[in-house]
């Protein structure tokens, strides 16, 4: 029985060193690891309102012109004339489209008029966007808010990345308020301010 036992005890030694040496091979394989960055530049945004060749701040003084006429004085405003100037918006280098949001803000508007002790109905403002020649077309949606998409594809560039925003307000003759406006027109220096807010944003496409 001791030499059955011995030959039992030795068969199992030579099989587990036998599984040892195999095991292990019995799952290599050849194997690489890799890694690695995605990467992709984003898109510029080089929006730029001017005045002439000048860029303005974030708050800026756009002075209306009126033409010179046998019935007012140039770039002075009265009942039954109309008063306007431009402001550039400039897209060049910009790569992606934008949403332009042009505003005239009524409440202050209306603020400003009754400090001048006109009345508010007579006066109306309008404001047009216009691209330059060259320039990609602006698509009016409305409500002051505008679409400017990008030249085929590409971005802005100097030629085809200039618009114009033109702020007009017109004070429209009422001969029930003669009183009111000759008084207006009495106070030394009285100046109309007409506050425009105009907003840049990236257009964002809707499904």
């Amino acid at each position: 029985m001791k030499n059955n036992n011995k030959k039992y005890l030795m068969l199992l030694l030579i099989l587990l060193l036998i599984g040892a040496l195999v095991v292990p091979y019995t799952f290599a394989r050849y194997a690489n690891l890799f890694g690695g960055n995605a990467s992709i530049e984003i898109a510029k945004w080089a929006v730029a309102l001017k005045q002439g060749e000048e860029a303005v701040s974030e708050t800026f003084d756009l002075e209306l012109s009126s033409d010179a006429s046998d019935y007012v004085v140039k770039d002075k405003i009265a009942p039954d004339s109309t008063a306007s100037n431009s402001i550039q918006l400039d897209l060049d280098g910009t790569e992606v489209a934008v949403t332009l949001k042009v505003k005239v803000d009524q409440q202050k508007l209306t603020e400003n008029l009754e400090k001048l002790k006109v009345h508010t109905e007579e006066f109306s403002t309008k404001i047009t966007v216009t691209n330059e020649q060259g320039a990609s077309e602006v698509t009016d949606n409305g409500n002051g808010t505008y679409t400017i998409k990008l030249p085929n594809n590409q971005a802005f560039d100097s030629t085809n990345g200039k618009y114009n925003i033109k702020v007009s307000v017109t004070w429209v003759n009422n001969e029930d308020n003669n009183s009111a406006d000759t008084n207006a027109a009495k106070e030394d220096s009285a100046i109309l301010t007409v506050p425009v807010n105009v907003t840049v944003e990236q257009l964002i496409a809707t499904p």
